[in-house]
C-alpha cells in the first residue's frame, strides 16, 4: 500500500541522517516546459506544488542537487507528471517543489501525500479532481460547467470555489472537503467511512445526498429546491430544502433540515428527522 511506502520514505530518510551520509543539498532552480500544452497535472511522492493561473505556461523547479537523477518530471500528452523515479527516498530537509504556470486546468490528480496549492482563477468546461493517499489541495477557484471530485485515504480539499451547472463529489476513508460549490442544476454528494463534507453558499435545483458509515455532511447554507437523501450507519446531514425532501434515514442516523419542505422521508428506529 502507498501508506506503507510513505513510512518507508521516512525510515530510509532517517537512516541517511543517522549514518551521516553526505549528500549535496545545494538548491537547484530550473525552468522547463515553456509554452507546453499543459491542461492536466499529476503530483505524487509528497511533492509540494503551486499551480498559478497565468497567460503563459512554464514550470519552475526547486530541488536539492543530489535528487537530480531521481526526478520524474515529464509530459505525457497534455498531462504534467511530477514525482520521483521508483525507490527514491529524499533525506529529511531536502527541497523538492514545483510551481506550475498554466492558463487552463482540466484535471488535477494528487496522491502519496502531495500538497497542491492554487493561486488565481481558472475557467473552462469540465474539471476533474482526484485526491488519494493523504494528498491535499487548497484554494482552487474554477468557473465552468461540470465538476467531478473523487477523494480517498484521508485526503483533504479546502478552499475550493466552483461555479457551474453540476457537481459530483465522492469521498471515502475519512477524507474531508470544505468549500463553496455553487451549481444551478444538480449537486450529488456521496460520503463513506467517516468522511466530512461542508459546503457554503449557492442555490441548486436538485441534490442527491448519500451519507454512510459515520460520515457528516453540512450544506445548510446551500438552498436546494428538491433533495433525495440516503443517510445510514450513524451518520448526520444538515441541509436546507425549499421544495421536496424525500428518502430515508436509518441505523442511528440524523437528518437536520432548514426551511419548510414537503417531507417524504422514511425514518427508521433509532434515527431522527429534526427541523432547525
Amino acid at each position: 500500500m502507498k501508506t506503507i511506502k510513505s513510512i518507508l520514505i521516512l525510515c530510509v530518510a532517517l537512516c541517511f541522517v543517522t549514518s551521516c551520509k553526505k549528500v549535496d543539498m545545494t538548491l537547484v532552480q530550473k525552468t522547463i516546459f515553456e509554452n507546453a500544452s499543459i491542461t492536466q497535472i499529476k503530483a505524487t511522492d509528497a511533492w509540494r506544488v503551486t499551480v498559478i493561473a497565468d497567460t503563459s505556461t512554464y514550470v519552475e523547479l526547486d530541488y536539492s542537487a543530489y535528487l537530480e537523477e531521481s526526478l520524474k518530471v515529464q509530459m505525457e500528452g497534455n498531462e504534467l507528471q511530477i514525482g520521483f523515479k521508483d525507490y527514491t527516498y529524499p533525506v529529511i530537509g531536502s527541497a523538492y517543489r514545483a510551481t506550475v504556470h498554466v492558463a487552463q486546468i482540466e484535471k488535477l490528480d494528487a496522491d502519496d501525500a502531495a500538497k497542491v496549492q492554487c493561486e488565481g482563477e481558472f475557467t473552462g468546461d469540465n474539471l476533474v479532481i482526484e485526491l488519494s493517499d493523504a494528498a491535499q489541495c487548497s484554494s482552487l477557484v474554477f468557473t465552468g460547467q461540470n465538476c467531478n471530485i473523487k477523494m480517498e485515504d484521508a485526503s483533504v480539499f479546502t478552499g475550493f470555489q466552483f461555479a457551474g451547472s453540476t457537481c459530483t463529489a465522492a469521498l471515502e476513508d475519512a477524507s474531508q472537503f470544505n468549500g463553496e460549490i455553487k451549481v444551478t442544476e444538480q449537486l450529488d454528494v456521496e460520503l463513506d467511512d467517516a468522511s466530512r463534507f461542508v459546503n457554503k453558499g449557492g442555490e441548486t435545483a436538485l441534490a442527491n445526498i448519500k451519507v454512510h458509515d459515520a460520515s457528516r455532511l453540512n450544506i445548510v447554507e446551500t438552498l436546494v429546491n428538491e433533495m433525495h437523501v440516503d443517510i445510514t450507519d450513524g451518520s448526520e446531514a444538515t441541509v436546507w430544502v425549499d421544495g421536496l425532501l424525500e428518502g430515508w434515514v436509518r441505523n442511528l442516523s440524523t437528518l437536520y433540515y432548514k426551511g419548510h419542505p414537503q417531507l417524504e422521508v422514511e425514518c427508521g428506529d433509532g434515527s431522527f428527522l429534526r427541523p432547525i
